[in-house]
């Protein structure tokens, strides 16, 4: 995955090299994971024989660092490297009984994100921003856990240990030349197919009861900041 992040920011910073003169900005990233019930993102819920499963999206949180090459004060390509964790929890209930049984679990993975972005100027330090991308996505394990009272478990399963998704964010930032950039908005992700399948059963029968699709889409709110901008000069 390093060579993989090494290749992606030399192939940008070559492609973008032909430019006379550009600004790089180099900042860090919060974006707190929102749940919501629309755009595959909310609760799965189906039932079998009397037994309903319902999957659970709950908070998450991406955190990471960013590169963001200005060809003008209008247009830029940005890439960076992110740590997310999407949280969610199975709740299996059986109607027949009233017998009801959760677990928690994480996808952890990481991103590897490269989006061109588009700016719209407001005020002489206040722009309005479009972005609209790819991302590489790696996911470096399977996850399980268990409810030991009701002896529920289930195991969550990669489908692949890296997957690509559509990125697209729209936001504002102030820029200070001396202080740096800070921007708050929001993004959009979605993986072109599921990225995990959680197999649901009770640890006294090893059959599967039910399997879940996890489609890993996701919003979030982004707050960014940019460090002081770093000129190069031109050519000779």
């Amino acid at each position: 995955m390093r060579k993989l992040l090494l290749l992606l920011i030399i192939i940008s910073g070559s492609s973008l090299c032909t430019a006379q003169e550009g600004i790089w900005k180099f900042g860090l990233q919060f974006r707190p994971g929102l749940p919501v019930n629309f755009i595959n993102a909310g609760d799965d819920v189906s039932t079998v024989d009397n037994v309903s499963y319902t999957n659970t999206q709950r908070f998450g949180r991406v955190v990471g660092a960013l590169m963001r090459y200005n060809i003008t004060n209008s247009i830029s390509f940005e890439t960076g490297i992110l740590y997310n964790q999407r949280n969610y929890s199975i709740t299996l209930d059986s109607l027949a009984n009233s017998f009801e049984s959760t677990v928690d679990y994480r996808i952890v993975g990481y991103e590897i994100p490269l989006t061109a972005m588009v700016f719209v100027q407001l005020d002489r330090e206040l722009f309005m921003s479009a972005a609209l991308g790819g991302s590489l996505n790696f996911f470096p394990s399977d996850v399980s856990s268990s409810d030991v009272e009701t002896e529920l478990i289930h195991e969550t399963v990669r489908y692949s240990w890296i997957q690509s998704a559509v990125v697209a964010n729209l936001g504002f930032e102030y820029r200070s030349r001396g202080i740096g950039t800070f921007y708050a908005g929001g993004s959009f992700h979605l993986p072109f197919s599921p990225i995990f399948l959680s197999k649901i059963g009770f640890a006294r029968n090893p059959n599967t009861q039910h399997s879940i699709d996890i489609q890993g889409t996701y919003l979030t709110l982004d707050f960014r900041f940019y460090f002081p901008e770093m000129k190069r000069s031109k050519r000779q």
